[in-house]
């Protein structure tokens, strides 16, 4: 019985030291795999299971650090692939079905867990259950009409713990498990392939448009950057995708300087979102030189977020500050819950950029548009926030008109889109307005990235 734990706390050991000697949010997110096989120990009575799981684990860590030290191909991919995320859904389930299968077929490990079959059938529904119900509600915005069919896509896991009644290999519910998961994520991770309003070539060769390789940090797998940003929306339990406590409108757009992947701002961005209020925003990611000098020039140092409001004559450092004078001015003066519990806030807002590893961090090089673009979304959207990830790495200033549920601004959006769908972008520097985020990311990469 010990030693599945020892070894499990063996392997788990090489990483938590590491985080404790270097602190940071990055380091301390890596270790949530390692703690999953730490659990997963006292869970299953297969030493070869555990043993399977921190190899694989292992493993996924050093190829993912080769792959991107010595530039294999698709070496974003593999990189990616070893992250925290993908290593706890997918790398240590695999490497614990592998080792238990192995320590029963080949190495004649006693199998002590069949009784477990419950256990193994209730984990593979939780998953399922919280990718199905979470991509589902987040993805609709929470709209009640939506609860049905998160309810329907909840059967194929309903049928799995009914099978665990009767079948009695937990490897075989197990395998089925994961099978209906990867297929579940494959199908709501996919990108969709509706277009609408290309944009005229002459004005993408204008640009610079055509013929340009989109940048590595793209390679990332479409399935792993939808799901994570999932993750994202649900660690914050959907801030900003309701319209709430509104109060007086003010007649000019405020303006955001901030960065897409910082805590902090997306604790404003929530509360802009849930007042329903246009924002120009100022990209001010690291290693940025487009606006950060702005910024330390009207604020007198480089903090984020950074709020000026030319209605008021109000300029603002710090968060909280900002979020409370938010619905002081603009709202009923009560802030929700979500943006008033201090620690806990901050930590699951950390825990959301953890989910994104670094995107929208740091500045690529990229040509400055002449007018500024026009984005329509809302905060909890995870697929409007893959599109605000790259313009914040890229600079692009842009017009935001937070569009959540409720919007007294969706039926004026509709009237000009056609559709109440998000993200859509529209670029008045070359005629062109898009749907679909790969899309969006797709086009702002080849006409402005460097």
């Amino acid at each position: 019985m010990a030693g599945r734990r020892v070894a499990a706390a063996f392997l788990a050991l090489p990483r938590a030291g590491l985080t404790g000697s270097v602190w940071s949010f990055g380091l301390l997110v890596s270790t949530l795999p390692y703690l999953g096989l730490v659990l997963a120990s006292f869970a299953l009575d297969s030493r070869s299971a555990i043993w399977g799981g921190g190899i694989a684990l292992v493993l996924g860590e050093s190829v993912g650090t080769a792959a991107a030290l010595l530039g294999w191909p698709g070496a974003t991919t593999w990189r990616l692939l070893a992250t925290a995320p993908a290593s706890t859904v997918f790398v240590l389930p695999l490497g614990l079905l592998l080792g238990g299968w192995f320590g029963r077929r080949v190495g004649g490990e006693p199998a002590r867990w069949k009784t477990r079959r419950s256990g193994v059938a209730a984990a593979a529904a939780l998953a399922g259950g919280t990718v199905v119900v979470g991509t589902t509600l987040v993805g609709s915005g929470f709209q009640p009409a939506s609860v049905p069919f998160a309810v329907w896509a909840f059967l194929p896991y309903g049928l799995l713990l009914l099978a665990a009644r009767v079948v009695r290999d937990p490897w075989a519910l197990g395998g089925a498990g994961a099978a209906t998961l990867a297929a579940e994520v494959g199908i709501r991770a996919a990108p969709r392939r509706r277009r609408i309003a290309r944009a005229p070539p002459a004005a993408a060769v204008r640009r610079g448009g055509h013929g340009r390789v989109c940048s590595s940090s793209r390679a990332m797998n479409r399935t792993l950057d939808v799901l994570t940003s999932f993750g994202a929306s649900i660690a914050r339990l959907g801030a900003g995708s309701v319209v709430a406590h509104v109060g007086a409108r003010p007649p000019e757009a405020l303006r955001l300087y901030e960065y897409e992947a910082c805590p902090f701002c997306r604790k404003v961005r929530e509360a802009l979102s849930i007042l329903d209020l246009l924002t120009i925003i100022y990209p001010c990611p690291k290693r940025g030189t487009r606006f950060r000098d702005e910024m330390r020039r009207l604020g007198g140092k480089t903090q984020f977020p950074y709020l000026v409001d030319p209605n008021t004559g109000q300029a603002m450092f710090e968060s909280d500050d900002i979020v409370r004078y938010l619905f002081a001015t603009y709202g009923d003066g009560s802030v929700p819950p979500l943006l008033r519990l201090g620690l806990v806030t901050d930590a699951s807002s950390m825990i959301a950029s953890g989910w994104r590893y670094g995107r929208g961090t740091a500045a690529r090089p990229s040509r400055a548009p002449v007018e500024l673009l026009e984005l329509w979304s809302f905060e909890a959207s995870p697929f409007c926030r893959l599109v605000r990830e790259e313009l914040s790495e890229l600079e692009l200033p842009y017009r935001l008109h937070n569009v959540a549920k409720g919007s007294g601004r969706r039926a004026a959006f509709v009237a000009r889109s056609g559709v109440m769908q998000v993200p859509w972008l529209v670029d008045p520097n070359t005629g062109t307005a898009k749907f679909e985020s790969a899309d969006i990311v797709r086009y702002l990469d080849t006409t402005y990235a460097l």
